[in-house]
């Protein structure tokens, strides 16, 4: 069972289309160069590159047993002659066979992944808001499908096209009753 995911981080690097590209310096002088190149004629067919990394956390649910402790505590007093006379009460520990009990292991995953290219043809989409949106959805989905599992060792990609997972913490429902 997976627990939702959120984006940690996202660096974003868009690729130069022409020289005049190289020398901008914010997102909106790129936006605005492209803008103009696009007015003036200057280029036909954008094709701009977003070069997109993502580190996200990732939490996930592992069933685990506990073996709970049972036990209880017996009072009691002895009296005679209506109460005349007894003993001060006494306490016994007593202990019963353990219970077993479903709880889950919390496991914190930090998964980062490889440089992506996501490719646009609007200088519209030469914004923060969508960039992160275009960046977000294409590493979310890359890593959904390219996570380098320790179990299983990948022959066909190298390990620069995988998303990398970490374990970075772990966390026991367990540990509460016990």
């Amino acid at each position: 069972m997976n627990l939702r995911k959120g984006m940690i981080a996202v660096a974003i690097a868009a690729a130069p289309v022409s020289t005049s590209f190289a020398e901008t310096k914010t997102l909106q002088d790129f936006k605005i160069s492209c803008e103009t190149m696009k007015q003036r004629g200057q280029v036909q067919d954008l094709n701009l590159e977003l070069k997109c990394s993502a580190k996200f956390t990732e939490w996930k649910a592992v069933p685990s047993q506990a073996s709970l402790d049972t036990g209880y505590i017996l009072m009691a007093t002895a009296s005679g002659k209506d109460g005349r006379w007894g003993t001060a009460p006494m306490s016994f520990n007593m202990t019963s066979a353990a219970q077993s009990g479903v709880c889950h292991d919390l496991i914190k995953n930090v998964v980062s992944s490889p440089k992506l290219v996501v490719k646009i043809s609007s200088c519209d989409d030469l914004t923060a808001e969508k960039i992160q949106s275009l960046c977000e959805a294409k590493a979310s989905q890359y890593c959904k499908d390219n996570k380098e599992s320790s179990s299983e060792s990948s022959t066909s990609k190298g390990p620069d096209t995988l998303c990398m997972v970490q374990e970075v913490g772990r966390s026991s429902t367990c540990d509460a009753y016990l």
